[in-house]
């Protein structure tokens, strides 16, 4: 909830910061300088990491092909030495061995030259396995039966089924004689070995091994590598460490999966990517692979300073940009603003529109003017237009109203007229020609009172008057039984009220209050002061009015709406909401059996 509540905020003050234009134009700039600023550089970024991959990769592409190039080198070196040891042995094979002084004799020339091999191409050791039966076969050193042949992991089968190429094969830990290794604890070995067999019955005759230590690869694999966290290794065909730059991974296997991209690197130029290295690779001549392993991480490394340049350039001109972009932000809408101020201040005063300052926004002497100079001053011909134009259509609003309220007070007088006609009517109809002569009367002095001035405004004494000529006249015809009493505030009779506001009122109370057996009826009418309006409550004890009938009626009011059905009161209501002298629409509440409350509020008018 908390963080919810951080981002409400700091959405709404964004909202707030970016309504104000000169800050939306500063926002602007600032985007337009920094995006492009940090898009260059991560695309310098990427460039540098890029070119760095490249000449790193394109280095150590070199030191591989090198190796490539040293290693197999010593193997041909290894298998022409080998070759050698074919030739001595198949001249040992041919002599006889008697005389023994002649099968011995080359047998020595064969151990000299055998030695001479290894110590002038820098062999650890050859060793050659002969048939058991010969003398020779228990020298223990050089030469070994062929029944001991299994310690160095190879069978006999193997050897027959060999052929006439050199077979490559390395060995962890493989336990030489003492005085070879000087030590019993085994010797990581790599063998290059070869066999012959008889032609008449496919039995092996000899074979022999050439050896060499696993760490002279890996010396030569550790002296080309340029950072200890570069990898150089070779391995077989299995994935087993042949030599390795680190010696103390010689003898691991690889995983298949990397394995399988090193076999497949032929088909990528030598080189893949694993997880998070590079690999480099080639294939000797024995078939099997030297790789090179670039961890990405030493790339990074290598291009850290430029990263760092980049960073720390951009870290400083990042606010000269936005210190750049907010000064010209605020010289481009300096003017701007300050239209809108001018425009803001622009206020209503006697029936025209001043603005102040708009001539210090427009030089008259100025030749060429931009943008905001032609909205100052279409601005400022608005203004004068409106100002021309602002007392004709006020006089014009006000005549309408006067219209409006007259065509009101129209519909009043004939509404009212036609009911006391037909009242006399009725008295005359019945022989009551008193009662019908006495509402003439009463009917002139009434009319004497309205039309004697044509003012819309009299005061409540005058308002009065009229109402209680009506409710005289009224009470003739209700032959006595309409009651009334006036409540008055003292001195709120002078206050001004429109004509015949009362009146429709009192009509509709005596209208809608008397039937259904109920003959009689008793009208409150109280005008009082309420806080600064004037308070007029028109209150009967007749029938009440339907709860239907009157949610139509006060939906009608709270509209300011006119309805034939409810005449005299939606047009008093009208009447006062159109001259603006009510505070608000008529109210009114009714129970039934009960009676019927209309109150209004109107301004204080003298």
């Amino acid at each position: 909830m908390m963080i919810v509540y951080k981002l409400k905020s700091v959405n709404k003050f964004i909202k707030k910061y970016l309504s104000n234009f000169q800050n939306k134009i500063i926002v602007c700039f600032i985007l337009c300088t920094t995006i492009p600023l940090l898009a260059i550089g991560l695309i310098s970024y990427h460039t540098s990491v890029k070119i760095a991959r490249d000449k790193i990769i394109n280095s150590n592409l070199l030191i591989n092909n090198q190796l490539k190039v040293d290693i197999n080198n010593r193997m041909m070196q290894i298998e022409h030495v080998a070759d050698s040891i074919q030739f001595y042995l198949y001249s040992l094979n041919n002599t006889p061995v008697f005389p023994l002084s002649n099968y011995l004799n080359t047998f020595n020339n064969t151990s000299n030259n055998i030695d001479v091999l290894k110590n002038n191409f820098n062999i650890f050791y050859i060793n050659a396995f002969v048939d058991p039966s010969l003398i020779i076969s228990n020298n223990k050193l050089s030469f070994n039966s062929l029944k001991t042949i299994e310690k160095y992991g190879v069978s006999e089968n193997e050897l027959i089924n060999l052929g006439i190429s050199p077979k490559w094969v390395f060995r962890p830990k493989q336990v030489f004689p003492y005085m070879i290794s000087n030590t019993n604890l085994g010797v990581d070995s790599i063998f290059c070995y070869r066999s012959v067999k008889y032609n008449k019955n496919d039995s092996l005759l000899y074979a022999y091994f050439v050896s060499i230590k696993s760490d002279e690869f890996s010396d030569i694999l550790k002296n080309s590598t340029v950072d200890n966290s570069i990898s150089n290794y070779i391995i077989d065909d299995d994935g087993v460490v042949v030599a390795h730059s680190d010696k103390s991974k010689v003898g691991s296997t690889l995983d298949n999966e990397k394995l399988s991209i090193i076999k497949q690197n032929d088909l990528h130029n030598g080189l893949s990517s694993y997880k998070d290295s590079e690999i480099l690779s080639s294939k000797l001549v024995n078939k099997w692979y030297i790789v090179t392993d670039i961890p990405q991480k030493y790339i990074l490394y290598n291009t850290f300073p430029l990263i760092k340049l980049i960073f720390f350039s951009i870290l400083l001109l990042t606010p000269v940009f936005i210190f750049i972009a907010i000064s010209l932000g605020k010289e481009l809408t300096k003017r701007l603003n300050k239209l809108s101020t001018i425009i803001k201040s622009a206020k209503l005063n006697n029936n025209s529109i001043q603005i102040d300052n708009l001539n210090e926004l427009i030089d008259p002497n100025s030749v060429h003017c931009d943008d905001i100079d032609y909205i100052a001053l279409i601005f400022q011909d608005m203004i004068n237009t409106i100002n021309d134009n602002f007392n004709t259509i006020l006089d014009l609003s006000i005549k309408k109203e006067k219209l409006n309220y007259d065509l009101l007070q129209t519909q009043i007088n004939p509404h009212f007229l036609y009911n006391i006609l037909d009242s006399i009517h009725i008295c005359n109809s019945i022989g009551k020609f008193d009662i019908a002569n006495q509402i003439i009367i009463d009917l002139s002095k009434f009319y004497r009172y309205v039309l004697r001035t044509s003012e819309n405004l009299i005061t409540i004494k005058e308002e009065l008057e009229i109402s209680k000529l009506y409710l005289s006249m009224e009470s003739i015809c209700k032959a006595g039984n309409i009651a009334w009493n006036f409540y008055l505030d003292e001195g709120i009779e002078n206050f001004l009220i429109p004509k015949l506001t009362l009146q429709p009122l009192i009509e509709n109370c005596i209208k809608h209050g008397i039937g259904q057996g109920k003959n009689k009826i008793s009208i409150d009418i109280s005008i009082v002061y309420y806080e600064n309006y004037i308070l007029i409550t028109i209150k009967d004890n007749g029938i009440g009015i339907n709860p239907d009938k009157l949610i139509d009626i006060q939906s009608i009011l709270k509209n300011n709406g006119v309805d034939n059905k409810y005449l005299g009161l939606s047009n008093v209501n009208a009447r006062l909401a159109s001259s603006k002298i009510s505070k608000e629409y008529i109210k009114i509440t009714s129970v039934l059996n009960s009676g019927t409350k209309i109150q209004m509020i109107l301004n204080q008018i003298i």
